[in-house]
């Protein structure tokens, strides 16, 4: 396989191997360089649970109470009722919030004012940040050392 043409080129492999499922051995890259610049400051971020979640730091955004993941649910602001022409547009970064089961069931089928529920936040659809890398909390167990082949690389500061 040429790896070039995924914009990647290895320069330098490490002693260490990975074995894979079939049973074939491969060297971990030691030095890699991109051959294409990728800004990732453009990239959109995807709608999903889990990034709703980030979005709203794990907090409920009617009790302001922080909850675990598997302890939260979403709500749209604006009722997926009364979306009757197009029932996929209701579901979208501007009309959904992160919520509790308590305060989502409190809401049922209204909007946040006719159920007497203070909105903390209003939704918005968020710009890219590192937060919102699979491996975020991964990043700060990264230590300062490098690889002595790294030093060439290197600009010190």
């Amino acid at each position: 396989m040429d790896i070039k043409n995924y914009g990647i080129e290895i320069i330098a492999y490490s002693d260490n191997y990975v074995l894979s499922a079939g049973n074939n051995s491969f060297r971990i890259p030691l030095i890699a360089r991109s051959l294409n610049y990728f800004n990732i400051y453009k990239r959109k971020i995807t709608f999903s649970r889990r990034n709703l979640f980030i979005r709203d730091n794990y907090t409920c955004q009617y009790c302001n109470e922080v909850f675990a993941m598997s302890q939260l649910t979403y709500d749209h602001v604006i009722p997926k009722s009364r979306y009757k022409s197009n029932y996929r547009k209701c579901t979208n970064w501007t009309n959904i919030v992160t919520c509790c089961f308590k305060c989502n069931l409190k809401k049922g089928n209204r909007t946040p004012e006719e159920a007497g529920m203070l909105l903390k936040n209003k939704p918005y659809e968020p710009n890219y940040s590192e937060k919102y890398l699979r491996y975020h909390k991964e990043l700060f167990t990264i230590t300062n050392e490098s690889p002595d082949e790294w030093n060439k690389f290197l600009t010190s500061t």
